[in-house]
């Protein structure tokens, strides 16, 4: 069970999945993209999503 859904995982759903986690670190958040769904090589693009999304949330190579 998670207590946040965001639908869209383009830069502006997972900036806001970064600033909800670095203020509540407590919460579970999920992001759902259509896109990404749809495709058959959805675990390849799973595995870049949850990348990305961790590289920006510790900003391992992110300028600000």
């Amino acid at each position: 069970m998670y207590d946040i859904a965001i639908i869209g995982g383009g830069i502006v759903g997972l900036a806001t999945g970064v600033k909800i986690l670095q203020s509540r670190p407590d919460l579970k958040i999920v992001i759902l993209e259509k896109e990404y769904l749809e495709r058959k090589s959805f675990l390849f693009d799973f595995k870049i999503i949850v990348k990305t999304f961790t590289n920006v949330l510790f900003s391992k190579g992110v300028s600000h």
